[in-house]
């Protein structure tokens, strides 16, 4: 099957993002860098809200988010519309799902408009979802048969729903003591990785008994071996008192005495998670990876080998990246970054591509992150 890639996305209207609006092309891998404030956060907050569309629970996410005052470019008065574009292509074709959601003084947010278009090398259709307004939840959830009318609507709402819920966002940040990823997983819960790392050992457990994927298995130990020295390797065997349960159990070179999961430091943890992402096998993984602020708590030899992974993954899994580590741009194409900064003026976000033709004789001699931190590229403070 041909690699799906998501092409570009375009935002109006929410939070920083201004009724101009920016348009951001994505790469297999595509790294944002920028200071705090600029926008990077935002994006994966777009991509976030869109997940919630998908489940009906836009309207939970408003207002989880302090309603749609909070969500709009500077509140309602300034701007009344959040416009959204993401375009895709899979094996020959590309497709566009669009949507403007429009304020309500009720401090919520309803669709005003979906529009989903599908092109082949023949054929190109372009079809409106919604027949009314003031829907508050997405038309792509919809069995209306107004779809079943047109197969090649029918086809790419299918499609295209499967793409935007193929996108997805993991953050490990929370190692705390009560963090899911540190507890019990329930032994079964394997069909993906969560996006907090909740089933890592669920996850883990299942490559590990797996004639099929016991390579993966053993090619993340090795890896975790390299940054851990002390890592030898996991224990995991089903609970005996908690049925149908396991948790991250590991034992060090020095000792034999099994160690929990509340006994790895949270960098090591997130490590472990973020290897455990990167190495599973492809046909586990997402079509979209993002990753918000991976380097949170690593060491830079984990760092370095978080990058040596990610560049070896993008040629199968579209990568995106928000960091501000300058040890990872170190491991990074120039090609690869988008420097997201605050238009002072406008007070919004803006995305820039660096000039590479420009940047030659400094590339001669600096690394990315270099420049990064010479703020030759933008994005600093």
């Amino acid at each position: 099957m041909s690699k799906s890639k998501l092409i570009s996305i375009e935002i109006k209207g929410f939070k920083s993002f201004d009724s101009v609006g920016q348009k951001i092309f994505l790469e297999d891998l595509t790294v944002m860098i920028g200071a705090n404030g600029s926008g990077k956060s935002n994006f994966i907050s777009l991509i976030k809200m869109i997940s919630f569309m998908l489940a009906n629970r836009l309207q939970y996410y408003i207002q989880r988010n302090g309603g749609a005052e909070s969500i709009l470019h500077f509140g309602s008065k300034k701007t009344n519309q959040i416009e959204c574009e993401l375009v895709f292509s899979i094996e020959s074709s590309v497709d566009k799902y669009s949507f403007v959601l429009s304020y309500a003084p009720t401090d919520i947010l309803f669709f005003e408009n979906e529009k989903l278009s599908w092109q082949g090398n023949f054929t190109r259709e372009e079809f409106e979802l919604n027949s009314d307004r003031g829907k508050k939840e997405t038309y792509l959830n919809s069995n209306e048969n107004i779809f079943h009318k047109n197969k090649y609507i029918s086809k790419t709402v299918s499609v295209l729903r499967d793409l935007l819920k193929n996108i997805q966002i993991y953050q490990f940040h929370d190692t705390s003591l009560e963090a899911r990823i540190r507890g019990l997983n329930r032994i079964d819960d394997t069909l993906f990785l969560r996006n907090d790392g909740g089933n890592l050992a669920a996850i883990l457990y299942g490559l590990a008994n797996s004639k099929l994927y016991r390579a993966y298995y053993d090619r993340i130990v090795e890896h975790i071996q390299f940054v851990f020295p002390e890592f030898q390797d996991f224990v995991l065997v089903p609970e005996k008192i908690a049925e149908n349960s396991i948790a991250l159990r590991w034992i060090s070179k020095n000792s034999e005495y099994v160690l929990g999961p509340h006994q790895l430091s949270d960098g090591s943890l997130r490590f472990i998670a973020l290897t455990t992402l990167l190495l599973l096998p492809k046909d586990l993984h997402p079509a979209v990876i993002i990753l918000d602020e991976p380097e949170l708590g690593l060491h830079p030899r984990a760092i370095s080998v978080l990058a040596g992974m990610v560049n070896s993954l993008k040629s199968d899994t579209q990568l995106i990246i928000a960091t501000q580590s300058v040890n990872l741009l170190d491991e990074i194409e120039i090609s690869d970054v988008v420097v997201v900064e605050k238009n002072a003026k406008t007070n919004s976000t803006e995305f820039k591509k660096p000039d590479i033709n420009s940047l030659k004789e400094w590339l001669d001699e600096y690394s990315v992150g270099e420049l990064w931190l010479k703020n030759v590229l933008g994005g600093r403070p």
